[in-house]
């Protein structure tokens, strides 16, 4: 779908587009705004290769939410000694089998596995997944911080069929309230929280709630259900909005340096690393 603008008011919600062209879209996403936040430099570099941790991360996922897709996108290695003569046909027999898939190991799969029943027995999860509900749903809107209209995405792990609840599922070696709290400010899950919630209000008109479930990757795998207050939302968007201007300023020409600042800058400690004797 070509990112070109459209008359005003203008939104786009799509049930069944691929991650590959939603992740190609130039709109700009929540991954987006975390790299503008460390400068445009960063925004401009192609992304991260894709590591160990992701690509667990994206199969868990899919058992979850697109089983249907499971034998398209994955293939898992069978246990076997290479080193003899049948092991390596049996090998050479697997690869070719699975070429174009991404390839799992026994150990990853059972892990996954594991993860997906955790969730899927888990009551909240339950509650939300109904049969009129979406997965992967994306969606399509414009920002307007200057002039000149910004096209934005997200695309919420799952809807509820009423369309007034968002489900991010997020695999985390520690689902705790203070432990996932942690992630929150690490990872700017609240930006993530706010910026998708903006979204689905102009695509819909609806003010939707956003629901973390967060799955630990470790046994016992528990899983926990969270929500975020105004206060945290509020913030998360005003880190969005400004990520928003940034990216507005560049695209106008006032931002002349791309990277980080060339003069030396001072750094001051945190509050918490300073102890009273």
């Amino acid at each position: 779908m070509p990112a070109t603008l459209k008359a005003k008011p203008w939104w786009e919600l799509i049930v069944g587009m691929s991650g590959e062209d939603y992740h190609a879209h130039d709109g700009l996403g929540k991954s987006g705004l975390d790299r503008l936040r460390r400068s445009i430099a960063h925004y401009l570099a192609d992304p991260a290769s894709s590591t160990t941790a992701m690509t667990e991360g994206s199969a868990f996922h899919c058992r979850v939410l697109e089983l249907a897709q499971w034998g398209i996108r994955y293939a898992v290695a069978p246990e076997m000694d290479r080193r003899t003569k049948v092991g390596k046909e049996a090998w050479a027999e697997f690869q070719e089998q699975s070429q174009g898939l991404t390839v799992l190991t026994q150990e990853q799969f059972s892990r996954i596995e594991r993860m997906a029943e955790a969730v899927h027995n888990h009551p909240v999860w339950q509650s939300v997944q109904d049969e009129d509900g979406d997965a992967e749903v994306s969606v399509f809107w414009e920002e307007t911080p200057c002039t000149q209209p910004i096209v934005c995405k997200a695309r919420p792990d799952w809807v509820s069929g009423d369309r007034k609840i968002l489900v991010d599922l997020k695999s985390t070696r520690d689902a705790s309230p203070e432990g996932f709290v942690r992630a929150i400010a690490k990872f700017r899950y609240h930006v993530q929280a706010a910026w998708y919630l903006r979204g689905w209000r102009a695509a819909t008109g609806i003010d939707a709630d956003f629901i973390f479930v967060a799955v630990e990757s470790s046994p016992p795998h528990e899983v926990a259900c969270y929500t975020l207050g105004e206060a945290e939302l509020a913030e998360g968007w005003l880190q969005a909005r400004r990520g928003l201007r940034k990216f507005a300023d560049w695209q106008s020409g006032d931002v002349i340096c791309e990277g980080y600042p060339q003069e030396v800058q001072l750094l001051t400690l945190p509050r918490w690393e300073f102890r009273e004797e």
